[in-house]
């Protein structure tokens, strides 16, 4: 249990992280609502599980690797740029048209919440920099790590689920007009993390 209870400060960082992952949570939230951050954030989580577990089993040592963080980071930053440009390109709805989305849509969010979370080399990064200290402390036997970042990564999980929340409940509080601009912002904002993504890998 104190391992686990470790594990949920060493995801506490990340809860403060300000990039495309928060973006495409807050617009998701607040163009379709609650349960489509849940979806997004469901997708970051299961994408950090991934991350973790490919960095445990060795591919550490391929990911910090010069071309294939190159190759990563390019096709992150066009995944972010097209989501960002459909985003701009997309008008909201008027909240009295707005449907509950369905599993389909439910599985694309997902989807999405997993690719931008994944296709981040920066990620790998904080994952790789998360087992050292591990490592230095307590091992790598498999059931530290289970629990550590199974602590690590729910602490991430339940704070991107009420940023979804508080995200979905600002969206009873805008008008259409405000919504409109506040996605072109979004997803403008979307553009330049690709593009801050592509100088930096380049």
């Amino acid at each position: 249990m104190t391992l686990f209870l470790e594990g949920l400060l060493i995801g506490a960082p990340a809860i403060f992280f300000m990039g495309p992952v928060l973006l495409t949570l807050l617009q998701a939230s607040i163009k379709h609502g609650f349960r489509a951050g849940f979806a997004v954030a469901s997708g970051i989580a299961f994408s950090d599980v991934v991350c973790v577990a490919l960095c445990y089993v060795g591919v550490a040592q391929f990911m910090t690797s010069p071309t294939n963080q190159r190759i990563m980071g390019i096709a992150g930053a066009i995944i972010l740029a097209g989501f960002g440009v459909a985003s701009m390109l997309s008008k909201p709805k008027p909240q009295a048209e707005v449907k509950t989305i369905t599993s389909r849509d439910f599985v694309g969010l997902f989807v999405q919440g997993f690719l931008v979370n994944f296709v981040n080399p920066f990620v790998f990064a904080y994952w790789i920099g998360a087992l050292g200290v591990v490592s230095n402390r307590h091992g790598l036997n498999p059931w530290v790590v289970s629990l550590m970042f199974g602590g690590a990564i729910t602490t991430i999980y339940v704070t991107d689920t009420l940023k979804a929340l508080f995200a979905a409940r600002m969206k009873h509080y805008l008008q259409s007009s405000a919504l409109l601009w506040l996605n072109r912002g979004m997803g403008f904002l979307l553009v330049l993390g690709g593009g801050y993504l592509l100088w930096r890998v380049l």
